[in-house]
């Protein structure tokens, strides 16, 4: 059926309990935590059934049954009270008064319940009616309601009352625990900070409890070690998350100073569902710690002590059984000690020592049973013996008996000890001996060994080579080290023995027993120089590097290796006459060399430079000093600074600079540094070439004179081409200025007019005046001037020079400046005539051509060794460069333009003041038919005020 039920209880579990099983059986129900509220819902949308506690806050279920039967709506509304509260027959009665249809007390069984007011619910459909109170009655029943309600608060007070009695008996338990546990209590609250500490800690860190309370946990940190305070810390943010810390040790630093260990456990704290604190629980375990701590140290040594002993020790009856062994044999051979005592002798022997074994066994019970054995004996034998791995492993046995009180061996007693490393070295050290030897045979150093009196003990194979002699020729002795058992070597022996070495010249072996006898007294260290003798009577120069061999302390004999200098010699002699042709070539080419040490701050000048500054080592100390002060005042600087970009930059770097000479003689000299590096990138050494170029130099300047000199034929002949030109510039403004001095003659008064053209008269002759001074100026002869420019202004200049003539010879110009081109440093007035020579022989060969265009493009490149270039390249559309004169272009004096039209001398001239600036000029033939001529400057972005052009 569909049932409405509305259920009304303070308690919160309990109307979840009921609505759950409400709804099992298909009701629609409704809940409500106090009587106010369930008869507000019951107003609103009116239920079937109504269940009800009686004591409720706000209103309480007597008054919520009495609202409901009261009101019209509400009072045929089955009225059920389901109650926990104690109730007496005159309560249930006094509830049944108002209206209400059942009294049920808790708890029922489920299904009971729900019968019961099934039942009801069944029983609600019979007709039934009733009689209305009068007031009496209803003054009766408020006043059993409160006389029930009192005694309920009455009830409930008593109850109360009680709790807090044992509350209080609690409280004090805790307080007494609190205070005497041995244990420290902590609380903290979720801001970190301490709200309560048991006594104890006092008693533990000797810290007084406020020291602790409300403080935080940060501001305790120096109770606790660094490491400590950063877990603790980290520890209670993780319990104020809800999380449980398990026991945790931390270190602590008492008042006095010194370390406690606590263990801390700790959990949240947590009211109505919230988390409001940390509580810890925390226990001084110093001396458990120590305990520990001491108890681990000591088997720490223990351990230490079982580890490091390695020797096995065993015992086996006459039968080789193994009766015990010790646990190291695990950490020798694998197997433990049951696996050991559960093998037979023949599974721990391989096959070789084994036989060896029973052999000595056998020996020693000979000696038993014919009564010679000696009890006390001990025998050491190495055996091999598998390993648990399928390896083996030698093992040295100290083996002794064991005998009964007759004396009769009952057994075997031993201690091993693994040797395998050890045989594993003597091997490694018989193969290194034997590489030795063969090393030593293979040398082509001749190696020997003798004794004092002149017996080869051992020699290398390159002895006999150098010397000649086959093996059977020297006289030798067993090279077994034995020889020198006998010491006790007179003088006398020592001095006869040298007359037995058949290997130097009679006249040097005086020399060489001093020098033997110096050291074995150790006065004498190095190697000597003697004159060999070969079998068949030649002679040869060697070194001899000597040693004394010492046995049990005393010298025995000499050992030594001996180099054939023959070829060194011959080398030095090459050598020698090779600084000879060096210092002459040198001496002709006016070149010298230093070297300057770093470390030692010294250096080394060739003879050639001291012919160069007319002095001697006598007369000079070879340092930088002095070559400083040789150096011209002015330039010295200039020096320094390219020593520092040697030593800074680790580059090498090229001057020229001038020297004052002893007798004042001025001289130029070009000088290049390069540093020396070792394999760290540190600069060792300095090293430098000094070549005289005065008369180089002067021949240049000579030359470039003669140069000069054709350049300026070249410009008259240039001039000469621009004359039409200019004298065609030249009549115009004289034909203005008679045209208007004719109009300044008719005028008569000078009206504001006449002003006016005589300005123009006046403006005219000073363009006259500036075409003569460029005419001047061309005509000089330049002194070289190096100076920033602009090459793009450089060549808009002479186009403006050259315009004219161009125009009135017909050719079209086309310019393509690159923008952003840097400024260089050039001598303006010599590119001047490179660009005007160009262009000049442009225009010749477009005469007669159809088509003239004259193209002039600068811009900017990069070459090999990732160097700026500047660009320029001057094209015509003329007829060409044979290919058979491409090669001579640039020669002087070579031209093909008809007599008497050119010298010959332009394109060489420009080439030599191309590569002056370092740059070169090259031509080509283009698509138009017409020449290109390329000229490429080096962009210099730091260039010296005496760098010659």
């Amino acid at each position: 059926m569909n049932v409405k039920v509305m259920i009304a209880d303070d308690n919160s579990a309990n109307r979840q309990l009921l609505k759950s099983l409400f709804e099992g059986e298909g009701w629609d129900v409704r809940i409500a935590e106090n009587g106010k509220a369930c008869l507000d819902m019951a107003k609103t949308q009116r239920p079937d059934l109504i269940v009800s506690e009686i004591l409720m806050p706000v209103m309480d279920g007597y008054t919520l049954c009495r609202e409901c039967k009261s009101d019209e709506n509400l009072k045929s509304v089955l009225f059920v009270f389901y109650t926990a509260s104690r109730i007496e027959p005159k309560d249930e009665k006094y509830a049944i008064d108002p209206g209400a249809d059942l009294f049920i007390l808790k708890p029922q069984k489920p299904e009971i319940l729900i019968k019961i007011l099934i039942d009801l619910l069944d029983e609600k459909n019979s007709v039934y009616s009733r009689m209305s109170k009068s007031m009496v009655e209803e003054k009766q029943l408020l006043r059993r309601h409160n006389e029930s309600i009192y005694s309920k608060l009455e009830e409930k007070m008593h109850e109360l009352e009680s709790a807090n009695q044992q509350l209080r008996i609690l409280e004090e338990k805790y307080r007494l625990s609190f205070e005497n546990v041995m244990d420290v209590i902590i609380m903290v609250d979720t801001d970190l900070k301490v709200l309560s500490v048991s006594p104890s800690a006092e008693r533990i860190l000797g810290y007084n409890l406020q020291d602790y309370i409300g403080r935080s946990i940060s501001d305790l940190a120096h109770i606790f070690t660094p490491e400590s305070a950063e877990q603790v810390i980290a520890d209670v943010s993780l319990i104020l998350k809800g999380e449980t810390i398990p026991a945790t040790i931390y270190r602590l630093i008492a008042k006095d100073g010194t370390i406690k260990y606590g263990e801390f456990s700790g959990s949240p704290i947590k009211r109505d569902g919230k988390i409001i604190g940390v509580i810890s629980v925390a226990r001084d375990i110093t001396d458990r710690k120590r305990a520990e701590e001491a108890q681990a140290e000591s088997e720490k040594k223990y351990r230490l002590i079982a580890e490091k002993m390695t020797d096995i020790v065993w015992i086996m009856d006459m039968n080789l059984r193994t009766l015990y062994i010790s646990p190291s044999i695990e950490t020798t051979l694998g197997f433990s000690p049951e696996e050991r005592m559960a093998q037979d002798v023949h599974e721990q022997l391989t096959p070789a020592s084994m036989s060896l074994a029973l052999d000595v066994l056998a020996r020693e019970l000979a000696l038993e049973q014919q009564g010679q054995a000696d009890p006390e004996k001990k025998i050491t034998i190495e055996l091999e013996y598998y390993h648990k791995d399928g390896s083996t492993r030698w093992i040295e046995n100290i083996i002794s008996g064991i005998r009964d009180n007759q004396g009769i061996p009952i057994g075997l007693h031993g201690v091993s000890r693994d040797i395998t490393k050890r045989r594993q070295m003597e091997e490694a050290l018989r193969e290194s001996e034997k590489k030795y030897r063969e090393l030593v045979d293979f040398l082509p150093i001749s190696l020997f060994e003798i004794d004092f009196k002149g017996n080869a003990i051992s020699a290398n194979p390159a002895i006999f080579e150098t010397f000649g002699y086959a093996q059977s020729d020297l006289k030798t002795s067993s090279p077994n080290p034995a020889v020198f058992e006998t010491s006790g070597y007179t003088q006398s022996d020592l001095e006869k023995s040298q007359n037995k070495f058949p290997i130097i010249i009679p006249g040097e072996q005086e020399r060489l027993a001093r020098n033997l006898k110096m050291l074995v007294k150790g006065e004498k260290k190095g190697p000597s120089e003697y004159t060999g003798i070969r079998k068949d009577g030649s002679t040869f120069p060697f070194l001899i590097y000597p040693g004394v061999v010492m046995h049990k302390g005393k010298p025995v004999g000499v050992r030594g290796a001996i180099i054939d200098l023959t070829d060194r010699k011959r080398i030095e002699e090459s050598l020698k006459k090779s600084n000879l042709s060096l210092a002459e070539a040198q001496r002709i080419a006016h070149i010298g060399n230093w070297e300057w040490d770093i470390e030692s701050d010294s250096m080394y000048w060739s003879d050639e430079i001291h012919r160069i500054v007319m002095s001697t080592s006598q007369m000079f100390d070879e340092t930088r000093e002095t070559f400083f002060e040789l150096v011209f005042p002015e330039e010295r600087e200039l020096v320094k600074k390219a020593l520092e970009k040697v030593m800074n930059e680790k580059a090498v770097s090229e001057i020229e600079h001038r020297i004052v000479r002893r007798d004042g003689a001025v001289r130029e000299v070009r000088q290049i540094l390069e540093p020396i590096i070792d394999n760290a990138g540190n600069i060792v050494r300095v090293v430098g070439i000094i070549q005289d170029v005065t008369e180089k130099n002067q021949a240049e300047r000579d030359l470039q004179k003669a140069r000069d000199q054709l350049l300026q034929s070249e410009k008259l002949a240039s001039i000469g081409r621009l004359s039409t030109g200019v004298a065609h510039e030249i009549l115009n403004p004289l034909n203005i200025i008679s045209m208007e001095l004719q109009i300044l003659q008719a005028m008569g008064n000078m009206p504001i007019e006449a002003l006016e053209e005589l300005e123009i008269c006046t403006a005219q002759i000073s363009r006259i005046a500036r075409i003569s001074e460029n005419l001047k100026q061309i005509s000089r002869i330049p002194e070289k001037k190096i100076a920033m420019a602009d090459i793009n202004d450089t060549i808009a200049y002479i186009l403006s020079l050259y315009a004219t003539q161009l125009k009135i010879e017909g050719i079209e110009t086309e310019v393509q400046y690159q923008s952003d081109l840097p400024i260089i440093e050039i001598d303006i007035k010599r590119i001047e005539q490179v660009i005007l020579n160009l262009i000049s022989n442009a225009a010749d060969s477009m005469e007669g051509k159809e088509k003239k265009v004259l193209r002039i493009i600068t811009e900017m490149e990069t070459v090999s060794g990732n160097e700026d270039h500047l660009k320029i390249t001057i094209a015509d559309t003329g007829t060409g460069i044979k290919s058979e004169h491409m090669l001579k272009i640039f020669d002087p004096f070579f031209t093909t333009k008809e007599q008497g039209k050119g010298t010959g001398l332009g394109l060489s001239i420009s080439y030599g003041i191309i590569h002056d600036h370092g740059g070169i000029i090259w031509a080509e033939n283009n698509e138009s038919g017409g020449a290109s001529f390329y000229i490429s400057l080096p962009v210099r972005k730091n260039i010296d005020k005496n760098h010659k052009l």
